[in-house]
């Protein structure tokens, strides 16, 4: 642990420091980072003389302070391995990563348990995507993020940052975060909030690669199914903010796990803003449904198939056609068919919005006086969300109201069928604008059919299951369609672990794996 570290976790540690009747306490425990810190602290104080007179310092000579803070940039000189990648999967409620080895002509597949470094309960492989300022300026990621806001948003004044993915591909990376999200003096943007989450996913990435043996990995990242110049402004931001995101995790360390000061991130953010963004450390993007294109693929068995991918994440629904071919000792490949991609913005949190307004409406929720209540439920409307599908049911508390609404319930409800439908016509469209020469390849032979395969954080919800019929009318023919393996068969002989929920993992773990996509073709011209 460096003294800037140290001085950070000190920091923290003294404005959890309560005054209750005239005395000083500390509420909570003191994690091993920070008796480390102070330990540190005590070791540099014994090393200094004082002469008899000299007055008391009245700050900890330890405790850096923003205008001393200077940002690591040891990784702008480190040469990364060409036989190791990572894939980083920054996602809307939840982030995933993979790490993949080369060795010779198989590949070492670990997906990283980034829970377990950030010292999260519910999830050893999936970061929870949230961003809080404490009252007390203190910058909280994650699980924590969430408990504190809790603690804090009890008034329904205070809200945290769930949903900042959207800010890279919409409107308002430049606009300035309200006080409901930042209670503090110090001004600052929801980029900034997105770069501060980015902060803590590189170091959880990290930290697992570390224990794995492995410096600095090269890393690639996934991307919405965005197109044109959409897709390459998208990437320019999320490209930079990677590299930038590495340098401040290295500059904050393990202080990221516990908090750090909103002030000390931005004066490092500051130091940045120059930057020319040219970090060779990351890699190259790949779109989500490529992503999980290449988790499909093996080239150990015989393949041959057409899949229609779609990736139902919490911000967006991405879609994509892809050809997947294997034929052993060859190496597999897959294509995607050109103009197939897409995103819709109906996705896991537009069914948290429908549920929430349900709700507040059963409820009896007067819409001029539900700003409180509304804020409230909104801190834990996927916790809801997740208990309903669950379990078929859940009860809500709100103020001095309580509702209730069952699986069936909400699933008829005209909102959730119109995004059923969005997802069924958004299918459709993609196999009518391709080329006739895939769907031809399918009905060449009675063995065919088009594979579909749901992804994502929203694959598993039931409303999904058996939602792939057996055929789709396309240009007025019947196409034969069938649902494909939830975990392919190839992952089989990796062995991992029963709690690893493929369908959530799979663009970050296809990501990682060596380049097999050949191209975008727009016409199938080989049986």
């Amino acid at each position: 642990m460096d003294s800037t570290e140290a001085a950070i976790l000190l920091r923290n540690l003294l404005g959890r420091v309560e005054v209750v009747d005239g005395s000083h306490r500390l509420a909570g425990r003191i994690t091993d980072q920070e008796l480390a810190a102070i330990r540190l602290g005590l070791n540099s104080l014994g090393a200094v003389e004082v002469e008899a007179g000299t007055p008391e310092p009245t700050s900890d000579p330890a405790i850096a302070s923003p205008e001393t803070l200077r940002v690591d940039r040891a990784a702008m000189g480190v040469d990364t391995r060409t036989d190791v990648r990572m894939c980083l999967d920054f996602g809307t409620a939840m982030s995933k990563a993979t790490l993949v080895q080369d060795n010779g002509d198989e590949e070492s597949i670990e997906v990283l348990q980034l829970g377990v470094i950030a010292g999260q309960r519910d999830s050893d492989y999936l970061l929870l995507s949230s961003v809080y300022v404490s009252n007390d300026g203190v910058l909280m990621f994650g699980e924590l993020a969430v408990e504190r806001s809790h603690q804090e948003g009890v008034d329904g004044s205070r809200q945290r940052l769930d949903n900042i993915k959207r800010r890279i591909t919409e409107e308002g990376w430049e606009e300035t975060v309200p006080a409901a999200y930042n209670p503090t003096d110090t001004v600052v943007t929801y980029g900034d909030m997105v770069l501060a989450y980015l902060t803590y996913f590189t170091w959880a990435a990290n930290g697992c690669a570390r224990e794995l043996g492995y410096g600095l990995v090269k890393r690639r990242f996934a991307l919405p199914a965005l197109a044109g110049a959409k897709r390459r402004e998208t990437e320019t931001i999320l490209r930079g903010a990677l590299g930038k995101a590495q340098l401040l995790s290295d500059t904050f360390g393990s202080a990221l796990a516990e908090g750090i000061p909103l002030a000390d991130f931005m004066a490092g953010v500051r130091q940045l803003a120059t930057d020319r963004d040219d970090y060779s450390f990351v890699g190259e993007s790949l779109t989500e449904p490529a992503g999980v294109a290449g988790a499909m693929l093996s080239w150990r068995t015989t393949q041959q198939s057409l899949v229609l991918i779609v990736d139902i994440g919490a911000g967006t629904s991405d879609l994509g056609l892809y050809r997947l071919f294997a034929d052993p000792p060859q190496r597999g490949q897959f294509l995607e068919v050109e103009g197939s991609t897409r995103t819709l913005t109906q996705a896991g949190n537009y069914l948290d919005r429908v549920l929430m307004e349900y709700l507040l409406k059963k409820a009896g929720v007067d819409a001029n006086d539900a700003k409180g209540v509304r804020n409230r439920l909104n801190l834990r409307i996927r916790d809801y969300k997740e208990t309903l599908f669950a379990e078929g049911f859940v009860s809500v508390i709100l103020g001095e109201l309580e509702t209730s609404v069952d699986y069936r319930e909400f699933v008829g409800l005209p909102q959730v069928e119109q995004f059923l439908m969005s997802i069924t016509r958004e299918m459709v469209d993609i196999l009518e604008s391709v080329d006739e020469s895939w769907l031809e390849w399918v009905q060449a032979h009675p063995a065919r059919v088009l594979a579909v395969l749901f992804t994502g954080g929203c694959a598993g919800l039931p409303m999904l299951q058996g939602f792939v019929a057996n055929e789709l009318v396309v240009n007025g023919r019947e196409v034969k369609v069938a649902p494909a393996l939830s975990t392919p068969r190839w992952l089989d002989d990796l062995s991992l672990p029963a709690d690893v929920d493929f369908s959530r993992v799979a663009v970050a773990l296809g990501g990682a794996r060596r380049r097999m996509m050949d191209e975008r073709v727009a016409k199938l011209t080989a049986a």
